[in-house]
């Protein structure tokens, strides 16, 4: 069994990661996930929350996620993702100021669209809130 896997982490923007991992794990719409060297093949939609990369020398490396796919080849993960930050370039005052944003804009609007979309604002920013604990050491997961 392979001590590794390949993993390329892909937005728009460019490649965040691209090299070998111990292990990932990251929140699908289904829940978290984790993926090691060997997994069966998968294909998954993500929803928001944290990617944790854990590198060869077992460093933890975080990156936010809000949307994407995840595909699991042998030999290969690629997560596909709408955009994606490292937990340490994460800005708290931005975080809450789309917060408010985002109540703002939902009681502006009262339609099942509104909901939808400040129902998954929650989430991320309830995500960004837990790496910004978790990089200073005050959450351990």
């Amino acid at each position: 069994m392979d001590k590794h896997l390949l993993l390329d982490l892909v937005t728009p923007e460019g490649s965040l990661f691209s090299g070998q991992a111990r292990h990932v794990i990251l929140t699908t719409l289904w829940g978290d996930v984790g993926i090691y060297p060997g997994h069966a093949p998968l294909l998954a939609e993500l929803g928001p929350g944290p990617l944790r990369v854990y590198d060869m020398q077992g460093e933890e490396q975080i990156y936010f996620v809000p949307a994407g796919f995840l595909e699991v080849q042998p030999g290969r993960t690629i997560v596909l993702a709408d955009t994606a930050l490292r937990a340490q370039d994460l800005d708290k005052v931005a975080a809450e100021k789309a917060k408010r944003d985002a109540e703002a804009e939902f009681a502006a609007h009262h339609d099942r669209e509104s909901a939808d979309h400040v129902a998954r604002a929650a989430a991320m920013l309830r995500t960004l809130h837990e790496l910004s604990l978790s990089r200073k050491g005050n959450i351990k997961r």
